[in-house]
């Protein structure tokens, strides 16, 4: 029962030793070193617990994301502010090419999406955004203040009574 046997793995880069009872499938006595670690019959259950809530969690996350990407609805405008005031409001079916903050930014509408074409600002992060089109979807302009939202018919407030 204490004979013990070496294995280097050439894919792990690691020594694993184990005994012949860990050897012969018997987890629950036997003791596994993998890299320096100490691994028993106990430890090796708590790792499959491990991995199986790292499963679930993962899982409970891809089926959030698949609902909200499923549920979002278009919205119907885009509203423009600039320093936190709003300056402007297009409607999203409404195709149209808009000069922002005195010719900082230009604002296209095209196929019911709105991105920005140009901005002046060193960055560019605002223009690199891409398009959007679903309700609560933002383009910010931090060097030049401006904030793109797309909104609903109400909207955006909601009040629960």
């Amino acid at each position: 029962m204490i004979a013990f046997a070496a294995h280097y793995s050439n894919d792990a880069k690691h020594l694993i030793t184990y005994n012949s009872q860990f050897a012969a499938g018997n987890h629950s006595c036997a003791l596994a070193r993998i890299g320096g670690t100490v691994m028993n019959g106990t430890n090796v259950k708590k790792m499959r617990y491990d991995i199986l809530l790292i499963a679930v969690l993962l899982f409970i996350s891809a089926v959030s994301v698949g609902l909200l990407m499923l549920t979002r609805t278009a919205g119907e405008r885009v509203v423009v502010e600039h320093n936190g005031t709003q300056i402007a409001s297009y409607l999203l079916s409404v195709d149209g090419e808009y000069v922002l903050n005195g010719g900082t930014n230009v604002l296209v509408i095209e196929g019911g999406e709105a991105y920005l074409r140009y901005a002046d600002c060193p960055d560019k992060v605002c223009v690199n955004t891409g398009r959007i089109k679903y309700e609560g979807q933002t383009i910010v302009c931090l060097p030049n203040k401006i904030a793109i939202t797309v909104r609903g018919t109400d909207g955006g407030v909601d009040i629960v009574q």
